[in-house]
C-alpha cells in the first residue's frame, strides 16, 4: 500500500507542476499581439539607423525603468526649394485697344472674395509642434523667408500691384500664394528617465509651408 501512496503522490506532484507550466504559458500570451506584416518589417529596416553593437546583442530589449518615452532631434533637410507660384488666389487683365499707355492695378476686392491657402505637410510636422519649429527655423536659415501654417489675402480694394500696358498690347497680372517645399527627415530615440536609449531612428517629414504675402506675375501680349 505504501508503494502505490508514493507513486501517485509523485503523480499528482507531476501533474500540479505540468498545469502550473501549461497556466503560466498561457497567462504569457497577449491575445491582442498581432504578427507584424512584411510591410510593415521592411518600412521599420528601412527608416532605422545602424544598430550598436549592444542593441544587435539584443541585451537591452527593455530598461529598468517602464516609462520610455520618444524623443525628436536633429531635423536634416534633403531639398528645401521656393515655390513661385504655389496657389492662384487671382488674376487681372486688360486689352489696351488706345494708343496710349494704360495702368493696370490688381486688387483682391476685383475677385470678389477672400482666399486662404493651408500648409500640406506630413503628420508627424502636424502633429508635433518641436518637429514644426525646428524645420521652420531650418528653412529661414536656408532661404531667409518667414514660412508658416497658412496665409490670408483679405477681400479689400488695396492695390497689390500695378503694370503698365503699352498701346495695343493685353496685361495681365495673376496672383499666387506662395510656399517652401521640403523634404527630409528627423531622428527618434527611446528613452527612459535616466537617459538610456533603447531604440534609434529616423522618420521621413515633408511638405509645403506658407509664405505669408502675395506674389505677382505679370504678362503682356500682343492684342488681337
Amino acid at each position: 500500500m505504501k508503494k502505490y501512496t508514493t507513486k501517485f503522490l509523485k503523480c499528482l506532484l507531476l501533474a500540479v507542476f505540468t498545469m502550473q507550466g501549461v497556466y503560466a504559458l498561457d497567462a504569457g500570451t497577449a491575445d491582442s499581439w498581432k504578427e507584424p506584416t512584411e510591410a510593415q518589417i521592411q518600412d521599420a529596416a528601412a527608416d532605422r539607423l545602424p544598430l550598436s553593437a549592444e542593441e544587435e546583442s539584443g541585451e537591452r530589449f527593455c530598461g529598468p525603468n517602464s516609462e520610455v518615452t520618444r524623443y525628436y532631434t536633429n531635423v536634416e533637410l534633403t531639398a528645401c526649394e521656393r515655390k513661385d507660384p504655389y496657389s492662384p488666389i487671382g488674376h487681372m487683365t486688360y486689352r489696351n485697344t488706345t494708343g496710349a499707355p494704360v495702368l493696370l492695378r490688381y486688387a483682391q476686392d476685383w475677385q470678389g472674395e477672400t482666399k486662404t491657402t493651408d500648409w500640406d505637410v506630413t503628420d508627424n510636422i502636424r502633429d508635433r509642434g518641436d518637429i514644426k519649429a525646428a524645420v521652420i527655423s531650418k528653412i529661414e536659415q536656408t532661404l531667409g523667408v518667414s514660412v508658416g501654417m497658412s496665409t490670408t489675402t483679405p477681400r479689400s480694394g488695396t492695390v497689390l500691384g500695378t503694370m503698365t500696358i503699352p498701346a495695343y498690347k493685353t496685361g495681365t497680372i495673376s496672383a499666387y500664394h506662395s510656399a517652401v517645399e521640403i523634404q527630409g527627415t528627423v531622428l527618434w530615440q527611446d528613452a527612459d528617465g535616466s537617459g538610456t536609449v533603447y531604440a534609434t531612428g529616423r522618420e521621413k517629414i515633408g511638405g509645403a509651408f506658407i509664405i505669408d504675402g502675395v506674389y505677382l506675375k505679370k504678362d503682356l501680349q500682343e492684342s488681337r
